[in-house]
């Protein structure tokens, strides 16, 4: 069973519906010792990354989080800010300590340099490349899919980039 992380930033609705749609049983998990009850974790996140690094201590998230992804392993999925706040910082609205999982900050994309507009709105295509992984069995290998963002995650390492 999946687990939705209810921190107060996510669109757990949307998750929730899109894991009924392929058929997987998930739940929205409201308090931190739920994620022992599950098997896989799904940060989602909307909003600014201080707010929600805020919101991840205030509801003491960050230590059952840690210990059920990091060490027990458990399969996780961070989606749009909840995958910006596996970074160590991220700067937007002054810089915040995230969770530091990965070693890399979250920055602005820089409007000069890209041939965006920024705020980025619209539907780009995306290469799933992570061998064994189940995004494979729902999008196919080259997917068109919608995004709404201005901040990009910059991993000091490649190598967590397959």
């Amino acid at each position: 069973m999946i687990a939705i992380v209810n921190y107060g930033m996510g669109n757990l609705r949307s998750v929730s519906n899109a894991l009924d749609r392929i058929g997987t049983r998930s739940f929205i998990c409201n308090h931190p010792e739920q994620l022992k009850d599950c098997d896989r974790i799904i940060l989602p996140g909307v909003g600014a990354f201080g707010d929600a690094m805020h919101r991840l201590r205030e509801g003491n998230w960050i230590a059952p989080l840690t210990h059920e992804v990091m060490k027990k392993k458990k399969p996780f999925l961070g989606i749009c800010l909840g995958l910006q706040l596996l970074a160590e910082t991220g700067e937007e609205h002054g810089t915040h300590q995230g969770l530091g999982w990965i070693r890399g900050t979250v920055q602005k994309i820089p409007e000069e340099k890209v041939d965006l507009r920024i705020r980025h709105i619209g539907c780009n295509e995306v290469i799933i490349r992570i061998c064994g992984s189940g995004l494979k069995s729902v999008l196919e290998e080259e997917e068109c899919v919608y995004v709404v963002h201005s901040y990009v995650l910059h991993p000091e390492e490649q190598t967590v980039i397959k």
